[in-house]
């Protein structure tokens, strides 16, 4: 279990409403310290992802490859973690006839069905991302993951993950399983705070790690 605090900022800038995005881990003892850092750009090229490790000791940057690796060896690429918060900026995107889904022991519920494919800049290991909305609170509460046409991983969300914040919905609860190899890992948000006062030293690149 991978214990820790996920902080995001919004800022304004030429291209509209951007999202710096940071994932500090406290526990276990072997990954206390672990910092992971997304910026999302104007421009999707000019995205930053930043990792840093305590056993390497620096920040470095993710990028090719590397960015399709496991995230604290959890079923969460880098770039699915990226690609979640930013809700795949610069892919194509379509709206396709919505669905019914029926969570486990609840009525039928309606949801806006989304694909994405992404850019050929975005040098995304996935040909199409397919999501489906719950049209009561607008949160996601499935994605599938597409290589060609098979699907190599689903994201998804229970009815009981659905949580109330300030008036806004979120998702408490996920799971992200690995359709090839079988594995799974569960994403869990115990709790929220808006409005808090978070210094911008904590979205920075070259200070991000540094303390709590």
């Amino acid at each position: 279990t991978i214990k820790g605090k996920l902080i995001a900022k919004k800022e304004n800038t030429a291209g509209g409403e951007r999202v710096r995005t940071l994932l500090k881990v406290n526990e276990p003892a072997a990954y206390a310290g672990s910092s992971y850092l997304v910026i999302e750009a104007d421009n999707y090229l000019q995205d930053g992802m930043y990792v840093y490790l305590p056993a390497v000791g620096r920040a470095r940057r993710v990028s090719g490859t590397a960015a399709d690796g496991a995230l604290l060896g959890t079923n969460f690429s880098y770039n699915d973690f990226r690609q979640l918060q930013t809700a795949f900026v610069d892919s194509k995107s379509l709206l396709e006839d919505p669905e019914t889904w029926t969570p486990q022991g609840q009525p039928p519920r309606q949801a806006y069905v989304l694909s994405f494919t992404p850019s050929a800049d975005a040098q995304s290991r996935y040909s199409m991302i397919r999501m489906w909305v719950d049209q009561e609170t607008c949160v996601p509460v499935k994605v599938e993951l597409r290589e060609g046409l098979n699907r190599v991983k689903e994201l998804t969300v229970p009815v009981t993950g659905l949580a109330k914040s300030n008036n806004r919905w979120y998702a408490s609860e996920a799971r992200m399983r690995d359709l090839v190899d079988g594995t799974q890992s569960v994403l869990k948000i115990t709790g929220t705070a808006l409005g808090a006062n978070v210094p911008n030293s904590n979205f920075d690149p070259a200070t991000f790690y540094i303390g709590q």
